[in-house]
């Protein structure tokens, strides 16, 4: 009897790839602001970070970045991933049913399935992003636990990767959860139950 593949859930910017420069960079050019990387290790979300420098609403924000960045190869086609994460990725493509599961819109699947295809071509099943806009406009949201959650059915049927220690904390009494955490930053968080500094460090957690 074939064995079963447990479940694989990956995080995308600053899980996998380092982002952080491009959106950094976009955000900057934008709104000619100086959103400096950095910030973005310690604060994840983009709308807290702009409007530090301006005022503008999260609506038009993040839909501004949806039509202009992250469906755009051509911002994308410098991003690389964090150093590590292709060999312990790519060699689990047997034993593990691997999803990316990102807070991006949907209509930006496309640059997600570039830099998957690029870098660990094959390896990635399913790709699951939280937000996804409706004909009328408004936003169909299921968050990353609720997608977890629905294939998994015990804490032991898969593993969770992801930079935010929120979605971590919102993860781990349901399934085992690491939060990658490379600048250490969040090294205080002791609530947090396991964390990586590095994705060779995390390849020897998954085994």
């Amino acid at each position: 009897m074939k064995k079963q593949k447990r479940h694989l859930f990956m995080d995308f910017d600053g899980l996998k790839y380092n982002t952080f420069p491009y959106f950094t960079k976009y955000y900057n050019n934008k709104y000619g602001i100086n959103i400096k990387e950095e910030e973005f290790y310690f604060e994840k979300d983009a709308c807290i970070l702009v409007n530090k420098h301006i005022e503008i609403s999260e609506v038009d924000l993040y839909g501004a970045c949806g039509r202009e960045f992250l469906n755009s190869i051509d911002w994308h086609k410098d991003v690389r991933p964090y150093e590590g994460m292709v060999d312990v990725v790519n060699p689990l493509i047997n034993e593990w049913l691997m999803h990316t599961v990102t807070a991006r819109q949907f209509s930006g699947i496309n640059t997600i399935e570039y830099l998957n295809e690029k870098y660990v071509p094959g390896a990635i099943s399913k790709i699951h992003c939280i937000w996804e806009k409706l004909p009328n406009n408004e936003y169909k949201h299921i968050s990353k636990i609720d997608y977890i959650l629905s294939h998994v059915s015990n804490a032991t049927d898969g593993i969770f990767l992801d930079d935010t220690p929120k979605e971590i904390l919102r993860a781990q009494d349901h399934v085992r959860s690491i939060l990658f955490d490379p600048h250490e930053v969040f090294s205080g968080m002791k609530e947090i139950k396991e964390r990586a500094t590095s994705w060779k460090m995390m390849g020897e957690m998954i085994r």
